[in-house]
């Protein structure tokens, strides 16, 4: 995980600031080129070309941008990212020490020790998250992969309720691009918003696990064998 690129205060400084839209893509490029042997994104990938280009087309040029959100730039092989439900900071900027493993379609990110511990009492501490116990899944790298439609798998998940909303990434098939623009801060940050993609956490302190099966084509069903499978790992926080 890059987290060098970024950084958690939202006034920066981060790799980006100040870039054209040009360079901006040749740091994506970069960062897709270094792991391209995975074959997760095309081999002919141009952030600013294809179905992914919504997500960077409205980025303003020579602007700075807001610290956390160089994190989803930086890291195109986290295709889902977790944040605390209503905000942009990803999770593993705040607790760095987590591990990446890719194998056979499936990428698995584990926390454990003390930052699990990091990690749980970020999602439960209400001084700072707006919605104790619940996160987001963040799927921009997802999409800008092709990989656009998501669905948490509850039956392989733990420590995650089901929502009752027929449009809820637990029910059925999810897809949301983001996009990056010039925010309420005036810097490059990424929006929108998405309550379908929020998740209730049963338990503070025990172990959790996301399951996130992803594909390039809408399936018939979330019940269709992935293309691609995100996890998240949390040991629990004892």
């Amino acid at each position: 995980m890059d987290t060098t690129s970024c950084s958690l205060s939202h006034e920066g400084p981060t790799a980006l600031d100040g870039m054209g839209i040009d360079e901006i893509a040749a740091f994506r490029r970069n960062k897709v080129e270094e792991y391209a042997f995975l074959g997760i994104f095309p081999a002919d990938y141009d952030p600013l070309h294809g179905p992914g280009a919504r997500i960077w087309k409205s980025i303003s040029p020579g602007a700075n941008w807001l610290g956390p959100s160089v994190y989803y730039v930086a890291n195109p092989y986290l295709p889902i990212v977790l944040t605390c439900a209503n905000h942009v900071t990803p999770l593993a900027l705040f607790c760095p020490q987590g591990e990446v493993v890719y194998e056979g379609g499936r990428i698995v990110e584990s926390h454990h020790g003390d930052d699990a511990r990091c990690w749980s009492a970020r999602v439960w501490d209400p001084a700072y998250a707006d919605h104790p116990g619940q996160v987001r899944a963040v799927m921009v790298n997802a999409y800008d992969a092709g990989f656009p439609f998501a669905h948490v798998d509850i039956s392989a998940s733990q420590n995650i309720a089901r929502d009752e909303s027929s449009d809820h990434i637990t029910r059925g098939l999810h897809s949301q691009s983001s996009f990056f623009h010039l925010g309420r801060y005036t810097v490059n940050n990424i929006s929108p918003e998405d309550h379908r993609a929020w998740l209730r956490l049963l338990e503070r302190g025990a172990a959790t696990r996301v399951v996130i099966r992803l594909w390039r084509q809408i399936p018939p069903s979330p019940a269709q064998e992935a293309d691609l499978t995100y996890e998240l790992d949390v040991g629990p926080e004892a």
